[in-house]
C-alpha cells in the first residue's frame, strides 16, 4: 500500500512538473508572439510615420528617421531614393524600409514598401497662351513666344483648338530679346496685319482636356486637383512674393499695383476657379496661371492686366479669352516653368501598388 501511495505521489508529482514546463513554454511562445506582434506594429507605425514626415515638410530625411514610441517600442526607417524617367524625368522612386524592435528587445520585425514622388505639373506648357475654345483679343495683347515651342528654333507663342483673331491694333507676340529691349511691337512676329506660324489656331493637335494634359487629372474630376491645393482662398489679397507651391483661389483674383507675387527661383500654380484675374499696373507673377470653368458654369469670366503687369511663365484657359476687351501680356520662361516640376512644394507621394513586403 505504501509503495503504491509513493509510486502515486511520484507520478503526480511526474505530471506537475511536466504540466508546468508545458505551460512555461507556452507562456514564452505568447510572450515571443506578442513581442513580434509589438515590433511589427512599431515597423508599421515607423513607415507612416516617415510618409507623413515626407509629405508634410516635402523633403526627404537626410538620415534614418528614428523614435522611441510610448509603449518603448522603437522604430529605425531608412530611405533610398531612385530617379525614375517617367514625368519628363522628375519623379523620383523611394524606397522606405522599418525595422521595428519590441520594448523588451526580444523581438525584430521589418516593413517595406514603395512611394513614387512625382510632380504635380504633369506637362510643362509648350506655349506662353493655351487657350481652349479660341481667343480674340480686343484689347492690348502682348505675348514672348517660346522659341522652341513647336521644335528646335521653331516659335510658339499662342496654341489654341479654335481660332486665334488678331484685330486690336496693339496685338502682337515677340522674341524675348526684343521685349528686352522694348521693341516688342515693332519687331513684332505676329500682330493685327499678319499672323505668323508662332501662332497654332484651330489645332487638332490641342489637349482635349486641358486639365488633363496639364496635371494628370480628368475634367470631371477637378475636384481631385482642388484637394491637391494647400492653399486655397476666395480671393488673392493675402498673395505675395513668399507664395509657393498650388494655390487654389475660388471668385476673383486681384492682383494690386506692382504686387510681386512669387519669384522666379520659387514659382507657382495659381489655379483660378470661376473668376476674373485681373493685375493692376506693374504687378507680376512668376509660374503657371490657370483661369479655370468647372463643367457646367455658366459665369463669364475674364483675364485683364494693365500697364506693365505680366505673368512670367505661361498662361492656360479653359474657356475662350478676349471676347470682353481684356489686356493680357504673358513673357515666356522656360527655367521657371521648370522649378514648377522641380520644387518640393510642388511634388506628390503615391504608394506603389503590390510594393510592401513584410519580413
Amino acid at each position: 500500500m505504501l509503495l503504491t501511495v509513493v509510486l502515486l505521489l511520484i507520478m503526480v508529482t511526474l505530471v506537475t512538473l511536466y504540466t508546468g514546463k508545458i505551460q512555461s513554454f507556452e507562456h514564452r511562445i505568447i510572450l515571443n508572439d506578442q513581442s513580434q506582434k509589438w515590433a511589427r506594429a512599431a515597423a508599421k507605425a515607423g513607415l507612416e510615420k516617415s510618409v507623413a514626415l515626407i509629405k508634410v515638410t516635402k523633403s526627404i530625411p537626410n538620415s534614418a528617421v528614428v523614435e522611441v514610441l510610448a509603449d518603448k517600442n522603437h522604430f529605425s526607417v531608412g530611405i533610398s531614393q531612385q530617379a525614375m524617367s517617367v514625368f519628363g524625368g522628375n519623379s523620383s522612386l523611394l524606397t522606405l524600409t522599418s525595422t521595428g524592435k519590441s520594448a523588451d528587445g526580444l523581438a525584430t520585425a521589418k516593413v517595406i514598401e514603395q512611394f513614387l514622388l512625382y510632380p504635380i505639373l504633369h506637362n510643362i506648357p509648350v506655349a506662353p497662351l493655351m487657350v481652349k475654345d479660341g481667343f480674340n483679343p480686343a484689347g492690348q495683347f502682348e505675348v514672348v513666344t517660346n522659341p522652341d515651342g513647336r521644335g528646335k528654333q521653331l516659335p510658339l507663342s499662342v496654341w489654341s483648338d479654335k481660332a486665334v483673331v488678331l484685330s486690336a491694333t496693339l496685338s502682337h507676340t515677340c522674341n524675348l530679346v526684343d521685349y528686352n529691349l522694348g521693341q516688342c511691337q515693332s519687331q513684332a512676329l505676329s500682330n493685327q496685319n499678319q499672323k505668323a506660324v508662332d501662332i497654332v489656331d484651330v489645332s487638332s493637335t490641342f489637349p482635349v482636356d486641358l486639365i488633363s494634359y496639364l496635371f494628370n487629372i480628368p475634367l470631371a474630376n477637378w475636384s481631385n486637383l482642388k484637394q491637391l491645393a494647400k492653399y486655397q482662398f476666395a480671393d488673392c489679397q493675402s498673395l505675395d512674393n513668399n507664395s509657393v507651391g498650388l494655390i487654389w483661389i475660388s471668385g476673383t483674383c486681384r492682383i494690386g499695383l506692382a504686387k510681386q507675387i512669387a519669384t522666379k527661383s520659387k514659382p507657382i500654380i495659381l489655379v483660378v476657379s470661376d473668376g476674373d484675374i485681373k493685375l493692376d499696373k506693374a504687378a507680376i507673377i512668376y509660374g503657371l496661371v490657370l483661369s479655370f470653368k468647372p463643367p457646367n458654369s455658366v459665369l463669364n469670366v475674364q483675364v485683364d492686366m494693365q500697364v506693365g503687369a505680366s505673368i512670367e511663365g505661361a498662361l492656360a484657359s479653359n474657356h475662350q479669352l478676349g471676347q470682353n476687351n481684356e489686356s493680357i501680356q504673358v513673357v515666356y520662361n522656360a527655367a521657371v516653368l521648370k522649378g514648377l516640376v522641380a520644387q518640393p512644394e510642388l511634388q506628390e507621394m503615391a504608394r506603389v501598388p503590390g510594393s510592401w513586403r513584410d519580413f
